[in-house]
């Protein structure tokens, strides 16, 4: 401001994708590129709408969880969050909804959610997460554990209000239904 240049501010607390695509025109309005942003938002709008024409076939949905930090001290996805709008556009039900934002939770707390399917997102900074998650003590009665149904995803894509998102989605799809998605 001190250099006369105004500043904008997108928020990157957007909990839908509505308001990630207000955050994209924004940003190109802010730059000239007001089209482009629209390009943007329509290409995403038109795979969303592809993704939730697949998701009309799921009849059998499955319960995830989707781990933000991995234990002692579990962080999932809650409610009203990208994850939970990403898993319902899916047809998926999220595990950890019940709670909003970014839940926490003790292994014993995690091991009742009994989910189907584990998600984790931390791979950018733990090595292979999805056996470090199966080789978890005392997991071995929860579903996705003992069906192997713990799989790994790009943080970058399921949990920045960009462009990426709708790939994001995509991506969490045809790991928890790639009979579907694949």
């Amino acid at each position: 401001e001190e250099a006369g240049i105004t500043p904008i501010v997108i928020g990157s607390e957007s909990a839908t994708f509505e308001e990630a695509y207000k955050g994209i025109e924004l940003i190109g309005k802010a730059t000239g590129t007001s089209g482009k942003a629209e390009e943007i938002i329509t290409g995403m709008e038109e795979k969303m709408d592809e993704i939730k024409e697949k998701a009309k076939g799921i009849s059998d949905k499955k319960k995830v969880l989707v781990e933000i930090q991995p234990e002692p001290t579990i962080f999932a996805a809650g409610g009203n969050t990208f994850l939970d709008e990403m898993l319902a556009i899916i047809g998926a039900e999220n595990a950890a909804g019940a709670e909003e934002g970014w839940p926490e939770y003790t292994e014993e707390e995690a091991v009742a959610l009994n989910p189907d399917v584990i998600i984790a997102t931390y791979g950018d900074y733990i090595d292979n997460p999805v056996s470090l998650v199966l080789a978890r003590k005392g997991w071995q009665e929860v579903e996705a554990i003992k069906n192997k149904q713990v799989y790994e995803v790009d943080s970058d894509t399921v949990t920045r209000p960009g462009p990426r998102l709708t790939d994001g989605v995509e991506e969490l799809a045809k790991a928890i239904y790639p009979e579907i998605f694949q």
